[in-house]
């Protein structure tokens, strides 16, 4: 219980730790407990979107969805996006040692670059279309759910970077001093299991990774979790307009 208040402390800005007293150890071994946070913020998401949508335009209550979101987080996954976008579009030196410190520390600088921007303006002016355009073709509870489940399965999916790659950085030079242990060997089980059409993506992210600065940071996992979310409404999407 203590590890999913932790996730949820972690995942939004609501003070979920003055529930109880809360551990570095419970922070460090929350990563099982990611999907279950993605049921409250995902779950927080549908619910604006449904009241939303019953008095104004879908576009307009896919923005304020949105919206939403990036105030329960605080743009936690958004942050590490477009520090990902900066080092990783912006660190390349044609060396390899020096691209991964330069990366690094580029990822780490708070201030935000050209490539940071650019990603964030694409990425929801490609989001905010993809989820008007499924809107429009499904149910007003079936988009609910849809919302719901791509957060949940999105974490669960970002999740699996901690399995693959080594943490990148000295634990001190962490941006939040923390470092995620890999949780137990049924819940890798169970994510092996559930890899399905994301493993290509996961597989070119991770090893995109691996090979610029040697393993992961927390700016790679928000940008993971922001990929395969749309990586996945994508999809919804083709298989909306394949059926519809």
């Amino acid at each position: 219980m203590k590890r999913l208040i932790a996730a949820l402390s972690f995942f939004t800005r609501i003070p979920f730790w003055r529930l109880t007293f809360l551990e570095s150890r419970h922070y460090e071994n929350m990563v099982p407990m990611w999907p279950f946070a993605g049921f409250f913020t995902g779950g927080i998401m549908a619910m604006v979107f449904c009241l939303a949508s019953l008095c104004l335009p879908i576009n307009v209550a896919v923005i304020l969805a949105l919206i939403s979101r990036v105030l329960l987080t605080g743009g936690l996954h958004e942050d590490g996006f477009a520090d990902f976008c900066d080092g990783f579009g912006g660190g390349s030196t044609g060396s390899p040692e020096k691209d991964r410190e330069r990366t690094l520390r580029i990822m780490k600088d708070s201030f935000i670059g050209t490539y940071g921007v650019v990603g964030l303006i694409l990425y929801y002016l490609l989001l905010s279309t993809v989820l008007s355009s499924i809107s429009s073709m499904i149910p007003l509870w079936q988009m609910a759910s849809g919302m719901i489940v791509v957060d949940v399965f999105s974490k669960y999916m970002s999740s699996m970077i901690v399995y693959f790659l080594p943490y990148a950085r000295d634990v001190e030079d962490a941006k939040n001093k923390l470092v995620y242990n890999k949780g137990t060997k049924p819940y890798l089980a169970m994510l092996l299991s559930a890899l399905t059409l994301n493993a290509p993506v996961l597989y070119f992210l991770f090893k995109w990774m691996k090979r610029r600065i040697g393993g992961y940071t927390g700016d790679c996992c928000g940008a993971t979790f922001i990929i395969i979310e749309l990586y996945n409404y994508l999809l919804l999407l083709i298989l909306c307009g394949i059926i519809f």
